[in-house]
């Protein structure tokens, strides 16, 4: 074979008896070694690990977006055949084992953040956690956009897999910096028992109304953040949650600050136990 590239390639074996029948085997996951790419993550088989592979004309976002109807040996990472959302969950891994540079897999945690434009409107936003949040439950219809661990079905896994693995970030990252922060905290502070619909608006659990869970979902993720987008590795700094809801206290009116102290006491508690 010519312009084979190397990579799992699916493999099918046809066979013939004179009486006309035929059988077809089907195998997938079979990694051939070529001298056309590198491999696996070599994506577009220039022979460099680069934002190319991920981002861009013949990346992966080519493949994955072609909804199976396009194969690429190099982008079928977990060797099952399909280009799906598992091969790019690995992506950014598989770069990091061979050595690839930190703009490399930049790159790649920014095609995780792209996929996670499940509303279709361009952008990854917010309006995609509200969003994501509609569909669990579904099981027909259109569940490409929604199903993001490929299970056929959504649910709250897909929600949970959206914030962490997709967006990189944690439950009570209101502003979508990959931060849990002070910033963070006034939001749902200056929102506290008001009907707010959306996380952005410090709405994390869903039900319309900022409220206790939202604050003590925050409080558990405070200080997490990107160490470096380059591994997407999610770090803790010291906890200066208690400080902090002082501060708060003399931003947001009465009885909120009262409540954030309980919710300080709180998980401070849980923390200890």
């Amino acid at each position: 074979f010519s312009n084979v590239g190397t990579g799992n390639h699916n493999v099918a074996l046809v066979t013939y008896e004179p009486s006309g029948r035929a059988v077809i085997k089907r195998l997938n996951g079979q990694f051939i070694q070529t001298g056309r790419g590198l491999g696996l993550g070599d994506i577009n088989y220039d022979n460099a690990y680069t934002g190319a592979d991920s981002i861009g004309p013949n990346s992966i976002e080519t493949f994955l977006y072609s909804r199976g109807q396009q194969f690429n040996a190099a982008a079928d990472l977990n060797a099952d055949g399909l280009i799906d959302n598992r091969d790019l969950l690995a992506l950014p891994t598989r770069f990091a084992s061979v050595g690839a540079t930190a703009s490399t897999i930049a790159q790649a945690n920014s095609a995780l953040t792209r996929r996670g434009n499940v509303n279709g409107d361009a952008i990854t936003s917010t309006a995609d956690i509200d969003f994501q949040r509609t569909k669990i439950g579904q099981t027909v219809g259109d569940l490409w956009l929604y199903d993001l661990d490929v299970d056929g079905s959504v649910t709250q896994l897909d929600f949970d897999l959206l914030i962490t693995a997709f967006l990189l970030t944690r439950v009570g990252d209101a502003n979508l910096d990959r931060t849990v922060s002070f910033a963070d905290l006034i939001v749902v502070a200056q929102n506290y028992n008001q009907p707010v619909t959306g996380w952005a608006g410090g709405d994390f659990s869903g039900n319309g109304i900022v409220g206790f869970e939202d604050l003590v979902s925050l409080a558990q993720n405070y200080n997490f953040g990107i160490a470096s987008l380059s591994t997407g590795e999610l770090t803790a700094g010291d906890s200066t949650f208690a400080a902090d809801w002082a501060l708060a206290q003399s931003l947001v009116p009465e009885p909120t600050s009262l409540i954030l102290l309980v919710a300080a006491t709180a998980i401070s508690r849980r923390r200890r136990e």
